[in-house]
């Protein structure tokens, strides 16, 4: 009787539970994301509140401390700075220095101004050309330091420097190229989609309404439209654009081959072509053949330095401020119109047209 009723007591104490153990799991992994969430949140504040300072030379480089060395003598005093043009020149809508061609060039040649040790620039190009006004506004910085430093600018064209790549080139002092450097394609590129065909087959139609001209007529408002084919007089119109800023073009290339070139000679060269670095040496659009290194050399010679250290500027960014930059410049999803291929109208100095 008593083994009864110490069996039946057993039976009547509560059962253990076994999901103790996941509800502090839980707990702990609820902690977890909850302290995650509060540490991401305060490193966008700060991602923010940096971000919305300006950047100056200061804060961005210590002079010294962020040239990083690539060749020469390491020891000496003497620094060529070297500036770096890569890929197709656009202006891109971010403060980011290191991912804006333009505020980038423009920060190393405040460097290169402002650092007495510098003594020259190698300015190494391998880009196909891009934007017409992202093109010129570099080429005036560069012009802007060469003529206020008085020091010497050597070019070196890597495996291409072509249109708005030779555009900047032509703003140096001596350009250099390999024999099987790709430069030149002097020219101006703009690019018109025309859909009116598809829309009607697939029976859609685009309506569009523009302003009048003063008598009445209709206005050039939608010249370039994709919806139509464009007319005569529109054509007409781009092309004297166009022909102004191929004009524009020989002008500046005449300006940096002053002595070598005639604007006669330049313009009969300006068909939009590209030349081999052999060609473009026997052509005079450019002084020399070599690699980095001899032009690294000539930027000694022409800066008179029996020794010196080829340096670039080294940038420093956080793993964060690239995830949240990267975030922040995301596309969002594409519209109709880009969906079937039709861009903003744009004229380039560009070798290859745009995907």
């Amino acid at each position: 009787m008593n083994n009864q009723a110490q069996i039946n007591g057993l039976s009547n104490k509560p059962k253990q539970t076994k999901l103790s153990g996941w509800f502090w799991g839980f707990i702990l992994v609820c902690f977890m994301l909850c302290g995650s969430a509060i540490i991401n949140f305060i490193l966008l504040l700060s991602y923010i509140g940096a971000s919305s300072s300006k950047p100056s030379t200061d804060n961005i480089f210590n002079m010294d401390q962020n040239l990083t060395y690539v060749m020469g003598d390491k020891s000496s005093k003497n620094k060529v700075l070297e500036i770096s043009i890569y890929g197709t020149i656009m202006d891109e809508p971010t403060q980011n220095i290191k991912k804006n061609l333009i505020l980038r060039v423009k920060q190393e040649l405040e460097i290169a101004d402002s650092n007495k040790d510098i003594k020259a620039v190698l300015l190494t190009i391998n880009s196909p050309g891009g934007g017409i006004t992202a093109t010129d506004i570099i080429w005036k910085d560069i012009r802007n330091l060469k003529m206020k430093r008085k020091f010497p600018i050597v070019v070196f064209c890597q495996d291409i420097a072509a249109s708005g790549g030779y555009y900047l080139a032509s703003a140096g002092d001596y350009i250099m190229a390999t024999e099987t450097s790709l430069v030149g394609s002097i020219g101006v590129i703009s690019q018109f989609v025309e859909m009116e065909k598809l829309f009607n087959n697939l029976g859609i139609k685009w309506n569009v309404i523009t302003s009048k001209r003063f008598d009445g007529t209709d206005s050039y408002k939608d010249m370039g439209s994709f919806t139509r084919k464009m007319t005569s007089g529109e054509r007409k119109i781009f092309q004297e654009i166009v022909q102004e800023m191929w004009s524009r073009f020989v002008d500046v290339v005449a300006q940096g081959r002053t002595g070598k070139l005639t604007r006669q000679e330049i313009a009969k060269l300006a068909d939009g072509r590209v030349y081999t670095g052999s060609q473009a040496l026997k052509l005079k659009l450019i002084d020399g053949i070599g690699y980095k290194e001899d032009a690294f050399n000539k930027a000694k010679e022409l800066a008179k330095l029996s020794s010196a250290q080829l340096v670039s500027c080294k940038y420093k960014t956080s793993y964060f401020q690239e995830l949240f930059e990267s975030a922040a410049n995301r596309e969002p999803y594409p519209s109709l119109r880009e969906l079937i291929g039709a861009r903003i109208p744009k004229f380039m100095y560009l070798w290859i047209s745009e995907n």
